[in-house]
């Protein structure tokens, strides 16, 4: 299947920039970012290019949506939460094969809710809602499956140590953060967040938050609260406040209203935020960068902070939203074929080299595409 690039030319697209904190500060108080601070700046002094890779279309590959991408060998997994199935594509978006073992018998699973590769061990592991865990290795074939003791529902999780997985839930409101030892098959410790807002509280209230609240980086595993923005380190014994990000005048209103308060009011109060100010929506961070989200006047803000230079850049314009993958040299998301046109008329006046034509007229088309961008040298 053929790459398409495209080189990101003179558009008046803007930007704001400015420096943050020294990383000593930021880890003991609070993460400053100064949203009142604007400069003309364009995509392409961060952007080099964006290359547009279309995940092939075939009877063994119709994707219903792309809710996590993983990153192995040169391959991409991509997770289909509808489907319950694991894709795995070429770095060209040429189909491979897929783990599609949905069923009650041996070696199959229920209810997938997050994926993730195994820093350790390179396994595939798949956590079920039910509370059981799914092993298998690279070439999808099964290894093991256990269940977690004690658990109401789990949602999310990640990787404390070798032997200790971290859990997370969205809907336990007694213990929500769980460390459990595998070797020792029991829980080492079930916490609690330290704060915790309404719409979180009023599990019958979708309001948009953060996506991620597990952040693995170099330094640890933290956790990040929705709303608060509070960012939490964990340890064995529990959490310990870390740092806060900081966006000055601009903070969560939450109207003064309470869990038990009729839902309609809530909803209302949630899309007052939405077009104002809300919840960091993703937060991802690497040995080079942090990369956050968030809406402002209902517009969605991409924040990338290089460490190295303690400096962030804030943008708004299409910037993958969901299940984007940061690399050491740019980012991975996914996009369909109305947000390129979206794209596509962007770059209309522009030196682009990209074929949209050959997208829109190609068999690939029902299937949604990654797009990847990579930084210009200095932000490498």
């Amino acid at each position: 299947m053929k790459k398409l690039f495209f080189i990101l030319a003179p558009l008046a697209i803007t930007f704001w920039s400015c420096s943050s904190k020294s990383n000593t500060e930021v880890a003991s108080d609070k993460l400053l970012i100064d949203l009142e601070i604007t400069d003309s700046l364009r995509w392409e002094d961060l952007f080099q290019e964006v290359e547009v890779i279309p995940l092939e279309f075939t009877e063994e590959s119709m994707l219903t949506a792309v809710d996590e991408i993983l990153i192995q060998d040169d391959s991409y997994l991509v997770f289909d939460k509808k489907a319950q199935v694991i894709y795995k594509f070429d770095l060209d978006g040429n189909y491979i094969s897929k783990l599609d073992k949905s069923g009650e018998g041996p070696g199959e699973y229920q209810l997938i809710y997050d994926v993730s590769i195994n820093p350790y061990t390179g396994n595939i592991e798949l956590l079920s809602g039910y509370g059981s865990f799914f092993i298998y290795n690279k070439n999808f074939q099964w290894v093991e499956t256990f269940d977690f003791p004690d658990i109401v529902s789990a949602t999310q999780f990640d990787y404390f140590s070798e032997d200790v997985i971290l859990l997370f839930s969205r809907y336990d409101r007694d213990h929500n953060l769980m460390l459990y030892s595998r070797s020792e098959k029991r829980h080492l410790n079930k916490m609690k967040q330290p704060e915790k807002s309404v719409f979180e509280s009023n599990n019958s209230v979708t309001i948009s938050m953060l996506e991620n609240p597990l952040i693995n980086t170099p330094e640890g595993l933290f956790f990040c609260v929705p709303f608060y923005n509070s960012v939490y380190r964990i340890g064995l014994d529990g959490l310990e406040f870390d740092y806060q990000w900081d966006f000055g005048d601009y903070v969560v209103d939450d109207g003064g209203i309470k869990v038990d308060d009729p839902q309609e009011k809530i909803m209302e109060q949630g899309r007052k935020i939405i077009e104002s100010f809300s919840s960091l929506r993703n937060f991802y961070e690497n040995e080079d960068f942090i990369f956050a989200q968030y809406f402002l006047k209902g517009k969605l803000g991409t924040i990338l902070y290089q460490k190295e230079s303690e400096e962030y850049k804030i943008l708004y314009d299409y910037v993958p939203e969901y299940s984007v993958v940061l690399l050491s040299d740019g980012i991975v998301g996914p996009t369909n074929r109305l947000r390129l046109q979206t794209i596509d008329r962007l770059l209309k006046n522009s030196n682009s080299e990209f074929a949209f034509d050959e997208i829109e007229n190609g068999s690939e088309e029902n299937n949604p595409y990654l797009l990847k961008y990579t930084f210009k040298s200095e932000w490498k």
